[in-house]
C-alpha cells in the first residue's frame, strides 16, 4: 500500500475539493502520512467544523471509498 502525506493525497483531488480540503486543514496536519486518499480526507480535519459541513465531506469520502475498492 502506498503511503503519502495528506498534502500529496490532497493534490490528487479535483477542484473545488482540493482547495476546500487544504483550507480546512491545519498546515501541521498536511505532513502526516496516510495510506490512501480516503484516509487522508477522513483524518485531516473535523468535518463538522468546516463551512461545507460533515454531510458534504462524508459524501466525498464515500465516493473515494467506492473508487478505491
Amino acid at each position: 500500500m502506498e503511503t503519502k502525506t495528506i498534502q500529496e493525497w490532497f493534490n490528487e483531488l479535483e477542484e473545488p475539493y482540493r482547495t476546500q480540503a487544504n483550507y480546512n486543514t491545519k498546515e501541521v496536519n498536511l505532513t502526516v502520512n496516510r495510506n490512501s486518499l480516503s484516509q487522508a480526507v477522513l483524518g485531516a480535519f473535523d468535518w463538522k467544523a468546516t463551512p461545507e459541513g460533515d454531510t458534504y465531506w462524508f459524501g466525498l469520502y464515500e465516493t473515494i471509498l467506492n473508487i478505491e475498492e
